[in-house]
């Protein structure tokens, strides 16, 4: 038994200071890179206890029964009398919907416009712009973004309890190496926080107002004869006389332009070898003469 004593007393002694719980003067001073990551300080920790912190406050989205988001978009070509009035016409009932005119363009037939309407109000509003005109053409989509939009939510929840533990961490940095690591990884963490915020702004905006893309026309004007003589109309006689007139005019251009040198060269030929110096008449009575001066020898 008294071999066991010694043992026994190193024995309580190592137990008496492990659990003390003090650390040493050395771990107290700083944290090296191994212990900086295993106390905490990297990404894939904070993801986890982000997520076990969701779990905790019963708020994980996966066990909420999510809300389908949809972007809806319609497109109308509507034919109308008159386009003067159609200004007036739409700022009334883009008012009337609580939506606003996101752009507008305007041609001497035609006029475009771009309007964005709350989107529990865009099937009202579709019928609406249907009394407004002849509809020559109506198109009707939605795009279901659901996951896109959870997605987003879930990162910047996600994000925003990294931010927050990584501010706990900066508070806590034993010397400036951990300070400055940590300052690091919060700002990156802050911009995606701006990132996706953004993102989930546009998303909304485009969740919660729907875009119609409305085109007016007016009808094509067409001209029939006022009056006609022996059946046919003056329209017709107008153009059959202004046809043969161009006619005509081009005939003189093509003449004037390919007919006179033409005929120059002709006149020039005939004055040469059959006229007044008659190079081919010379030719043939010369050939003529020593034709004859050859049978009297």
């Amino acid at each position: 038994m008294k071999k066991f004593i010694p043992f026994i007393v190193f024995v309580l002694v190592f137990t008496a200071c492990g659990m003390d719980g003090k650390p040493s003067a050395s771990k107290q001073a700083v944290l090296s890179e191994s212990e900086w990551a295993g106390n905490g300080f990297n990404d894939a920790s904070l993801y986890r206890a982000g997520s076990e912190n969701k779990k905790e406050d019963g708020k994980d989205s996966r066990d909420i029964a999510e809300e389908r988001k949809l972007v809806r978009n319609g497109s109308l070509t509507i034919q109308v009398s008159d386009l003067k009035s159609i200004s007036s016409t739409i700022n009334v009932l883009v008012e009337n919907y609580g939506g606003y005119i996101s752009s507008s363009t305007d041609y001497s037939n035609e006029s475009n416009y771009v309007i964005r309407i709350p989107s529990d109000r865009f099937d009202e509003v579709m019928n609406s712009l249907d009394k407004v005109g002849k509809i020559l053409s109506r198109s009707v989509s939605a795009k279901d973004v659901t996951d896109q939009f959870y997605d987003l939510q879930t990162r910047l929840e996600t994000k925003k309890i990294l931010r927050d533990k990584y501010n706990q961490y900066l508070l806590k940095a034993q010397n400036v190496k951990d300070m400055l690591e940590i300052e690091r990884q919060l700002n990156d963490v802050i911009y995606d926080i701006e990132s996706i915020e953004g993102s989930l702004k546009l998303l909304n905006n485009q969740i919660d107002y729907s875009t119609i893309t409305i085109t007016f026309r007016t009808p094509e004007k067409t001209y029939s004869p006022d009056y006609t003589i022996n059946g046919i109309s003056v329209k017709e006689i107008f153009y059959d006389a202004g046809n043969f007139l161009v006619s005509v005019f081009s005939f003189l251009i093509y003449f004037i332009i390919y007919g006179v040198p033409i005929l120059a060269v002709v006149a020039l030929l005939y004055w040469l070898l059959l006229g007044k110096i008659g190079l081919l008449k010379k030719f043939f009575i010369k050939l003529r003469g020593n034709v004859e001066n050859k049978a009297k020898k």
